[in-house]
């Protein structure tokens, strides 16, 4: 086989399992928001678990193939981490399509503080509402908490697939997407050089 014939096998050993990855971390996200009911049940969240990061380690480890090595690290990294945003951005999809807007008082503010394995202080703010839509209870926030009797609008999926945020909150996936495919372009680029030009 002449060097010009092997160029699609290697073009995809190289992107393969770059693209395969990024398949398998949206799966859990496209199933647990527009699959059956059930794909959003705790259990199957557990069974996500692994082919999130099973998708994550097939995306990011073959960084490591090519050279130089520096570059392989930042891009494995990058790969491992950055290619959550797409899960994201489905979510973010799902909240805007099926989302409703609900008037609420904070009848209660609890803060949580936890510090992680890297020393990291890390805190939550967990609301008890009172709504015009009595579907909805309550809030958890990472960002700044609302006082207690502010009144704030809440967007909320109605099915309990995904989290409410505040309505102010962003819902459009455009940014999210523009993240993960530049990271998708960035990896790819990265391991084509290496492959054609390094090798």
């Amino acid at each position: 086989m002449s060097r010009l014939e092997a160029v699609p096998g290697r073009v995809l050993m190289a992107v393969g399992p770059l693209l395969l990855g990024a398949v398998l971390i949206c799966i859990p996200a496209v199933l647990s928001n527009y699959g059956p009911h059930v794909f959003a049940s705790r259990w199957f969240e557990l069974l996500y678990v692994p082919l999130r990061l099973g998708g994550a380690a097939l995306a990011a480890f073959p960084a490591f193939e090519y050279r130089p090595l520096i570059v392989a690290i930042v891009m494995f990294f990058a790969t491992g981490i950055g290619l959550f945003v797409f899960p994201a951005a489905i979510e973010r999809v799902a909240l805007r399509d099926r989302g409703v807007v609900t008037r609420c008082e904070v009848t209660a503010v609890h803060v949580h503080t936890r510090t992680d394995s890297e020393n990291r202080t890390k805190t939550s703010y967990d609301h008890e509402l009172r709504c015009a839509d009595p579907r909805l209870t309550a809030i958890t926030t990472r960002g700044a908490g609302a006082r207690q009797e502010e009144w704030r609008d809440v967007r909320f999926d109605p099915t309990g697939r995904s989290d409410p945020h505040w309505a102010t909150a962003a819902t459009d996936p455009s940014a999210l997407l523009w993240i993960g495919v530049t990271i998708l372009a960035a990896a790819a680029a990265h391991r084509l050089i290496g492959e054609f030009l390094l090798n």
